[in-house]
């Protein structure tokens, strides 16, 4: 049988809190237990595939914890990954370099159609 030590799981993480170190003891986890390094998306998903298919056999001679600590850690990985992945998509770019989306107010300066009708019957010599 195999012995490991626990990974903790750790959520609501920034990268000043240790998610560097988090991450690595994670990549570090897997790889020791399944020779695989995990350093992006589609490595996690490629390495959930594989193992979903039985072709890792290390994995039969696990014990539940170990099972529970590797999915714990991958599920940390694809959480950490993800993260990163919006914090990129989610940064402003000027409307200049972002075509196909522009932030426009169609409220400003808006004049009602009360008062717009209102002073055409004044210029007309209305009342």
């Amino acid at each position: 049988m195999i012995s490991v030590e626990p990974v903790q799981h750790v959520y609501g993480f920034s990268h000043d809190s240790g998610v560097e170190s988090f991450i690595k003891s994670k990549q570090d986890f897997i790889e020791t237990l399944f020779g695989v390094s995990l350093k992006t998306l589609e490595d996690i998903d490629v390495f959930t595939q594989v193992l979903d298919a039985g072709n890792y056999t290390v994995w039969a001679e696990l014990d539940s914890d170990v099972h529970n600590m590797a999915k714990d850690a991958a599920l940390g990985l694809w959480e950490a990954f993800m993260a990163e992945h919006k914090a990129k998509s989610n940064t402003s770019k000027p409307a200049s370099e972002s075509p196909i989306f522009q932030y426009v107010d169609i409220n400003a300066n808006a004049t009602s159609y009360a008062g717009a009708t209102e002073c055409q019957i004044c210029a007309e010599g209305g009342s």
